[in-house]
């Protein structure tokens, strides 16, 4: 039995693949406060795209606009409150597992701590599969390092691939690299001085 909290990180990745055809959508709608931002604004919200994926990921620092294979324009989909950016992900039309021109790839789900639990993870999730087969794709690839999130894929269609464990390479700490004892402590007291971070920043508001 584990006391793992609901996306906590693990130490495996899975990989899926979803056929876009075998996707079972959500029914949720996008809360009436809650919107999409139109393709063309996102880099207007690059500074708080930065400070939600610190607060979310750990390996924020990895480069990814215009350096995720398959980048486009309109990779990356958000969902705005008022002027806050609330969620968002990055699709790309092509993956790092095939060379099938119809396979895409998603990267980087999030949903910003303060906006959890209002539905937005599976209504971005199926507005990127709209726009996977908008883009003329056919399946898209999943790769997700946190607790039981691979079961919801599971269970909105998606297929299992293969796993990846992290224990049998060097983990990346900034610029450094480090091997798992060293980073796994690392990465949890800087993910909860940025988490403390944020609560007292919106507490303020």
């Amino acid at each position: 039995m584990t006391n793992l909290r609901f996306t906590a990180e693990v130490e495996t990745y899975t990989v899926l693949i979803l056929g876009l055809d075998e996707y079972q959508p959500t029914r949720r709608d996008l809360p009436p406060e809650f919107a999409f931002l139109d393709a063309g604004k996102s880099k207007t919200l690059r500074n708080q795209e930065r400070i939600v994926l610190r607060t979310v990921f750990d390996d924020w620092d990895i480069p990814y606009s215009g350096k995720l294979r398959g980048w486009r324009d309109d990779s990356p989909l958000f969902v705005m409150h008022d002027d806050q950016l609330a969620g968002g992900l990055y699709l790309c039309d092509q993956n790092e597992f095939d060379e099938d021109p119809k396979h895409g790839q998603l990267h980087y789900v999030f949903v910003a701590p303060h906006f959890q639990g209002r539905g937005l993870y599976s209504v971005l999730f199926r507005e990127a599969v709209k726009r996977a087969a908008n883009w003329g794709l056919t399946h898209m690839y999943l790769n997700s390092d946190r607790y039981l999130l691979p079961e919801v894929y599971l269970r909105w269609g998606a297929k299992p691939y293969k796993q990846i464990n992290k224990s049998s390479r060097a983990l990346r700490v900034g610029s450094l690299q480090a091997p798992p004892w060293i980073a796994r402590p690392l990465r949890r007291m800087s993910r909860q001085f940025r988490r403390a971070l944020q609560y007292w920043h919106h507490a303020g508001d």
